[in-house]
């Protein structure tokens, strides 16, 4: 009988362990893919286009752009005084 149990208590924690070293997979993906997204965002930046646009004042229509990073915008330049420029 206690090796019955024994047998089963092994059993239940490898499961447990699977369980808990796939979850450690998944969040460490994630994570890559969380910080991968951050760089490609980062790569559009301009500095001196921010530079350029950091004391102009922009309307506040607001038609919708896309900028470089994904992101929509109101207008070119409130995109443009974060330091994103426009694809469309």
């Amino acid at each position: 009988m206690l090796f019955l149990i024994l047998n089963k208590y092994q059993y239940y924690m490898k499961k447990v362990k699977l369980i808990y070293l796939t979850s450690l997979i998944i969040a460490a993906i994630f994570t890559l893919s969380v910080f991968s997204a951050c760089k490609k965002e980062k790569s559009c930046f301009s500095a001196s286009l921010k530079n350029t646009y950091k004391d102009k004042f922009c309307t506040m229509d607001c038609p919708g752009v896309l900028g470089c990073d994904g992101k929509t915008y109101c207008n070119e330049c409130i995109a443009a005084k974060e330091g994103i420029s426009i694809i469309r």
